[in-house]
């Protein structure tokens, strides 16, 4: 017995329209034009996290990742309606890291925060993105960041409730001074 006969044969009712056969892959997708997409697009990603050189563990949710470049505006004096812009500064949001919780790497983050706890040390953080097709972790890097004079700003735990039903969620939260390099 072929394992599709056995599929066909166990798994669903009779009379059920079923095709069994391969999944398409990003890869086989067409742009507009009809032909294969060289750079398909990614629906879902995982994320690996390190703080200098410690594993954090795998993240479901990244949020916050943005820059924002400030500038300054400067007016003539003589009654004109001229105005110059010029760059002021760059500022970062605080990234927020969310996932289901876990024993080991739920551990690794309390060793962390105790030691930065009352001591401030800026560390450097590592996000790399792969992408997650069909509950798979693809091996090929997609995209990395590296944040620079990284601390905590917040933990937050799961709500324990017998009667919710929830999967238990945890999240971090990190300020930090970059993650485009700085020149000078």
């Amino acid at each position: 017995m072929s394992f599709e006969s056995y599929l066909e044969k166990s798994l669903y009712p009779s009379g059920m329209d079923v095709t069994i056969g391969a999944v398409p892959t990003p890869s086989a997708t067409k742009n507009a034009t009809g032909t294969p997409d060289k750079e398909p697009q990614i629906n879902g990603m995982i994320f690996e996290v390190t703080i200098d050189g410690h594993d954090l563990g795998f993240w479901t949710k990244v949020d916050g990742l943005s820059v924002k470049f400030e500038v300054a505006e400067y007016r003539a004096g003589d009654g004109s309606n001229h105005r110059w812009i010029e760059p002021a500064y760059t500022s970062y949001a605080n990234v927020k890291l969310g996932r289901v919780t876990t024993l080991k790497y739920t551990k690794a983050i309390m060793d962390w925060l105790k030691k930065t706890q009352f001591k401030s040390t800026k560390a450097t953080a590592s996000i790399k993105g792969f992408p997650f097709w069909h509950n798979k972790r693809d091996t090929a890097l997609a995209v990395q960041w590296s944040l620079t004079g990284v601390l905590p700003v917040a933990w937050s735990g799961p709500t324990f409730d017998s009667q919710g039903g929830k999967v238990a969620m945890e999240t971090l939260e990190l300020a930090h001074e970059g993650f485009l390099p700085a020149e000078g």
